[in-house]
């Protein structure tokens, strides 16, 4: 089963903004969240398949890791926050704008 949740990165009780164009308080919680971004590509005519998850990285590695441009370059975790500021983007601006979608599998 396929499932569907919507985020916002405000109140879930409160609106995007009101009639007069206020906006409200984005939830800095969602600068926490984190992402997880596993990808490979194959090309089977040439046996060749890449990768961003190495051999080396075990269960416990995953647990600990946040990816650091700097000192944790092969973890696939990414935190919000941070890639909105290595994106020089506003936080509390994109919150009162973007919707994120999030499609997650449950098992039965």
């Amino acid at each position: 089963m396929l499932m569907l949740s919507r985020y916002r990165g405000f109140q879930h009780n409160q609106r995007a903004s009101t009639s007069s164009g206020a906006t409200c308080e984005p939830m800095k919680d969602v600068e926490d969240f984190t992402i997880f971004i596993k990808n490979s590509i194959r090309f089977p005519s040439f046996n060749y398949t890449k990768g961003n998850f190495l051999p080396s990285i075990t269960k416990e590695y995953i647990k600990k890791c946040n990816f650091h441009k700097v000192t944790d370059i092969y973890c696939p975790i990414f935190k919000v926050g941070d890639i909105l500021k290595d994106a020089e983007q506003n936080f509390t601006q994109l919150a009162n704008t973007v919707q994120i979608v999030v499609f997650f599998k449950v098992s039965n």
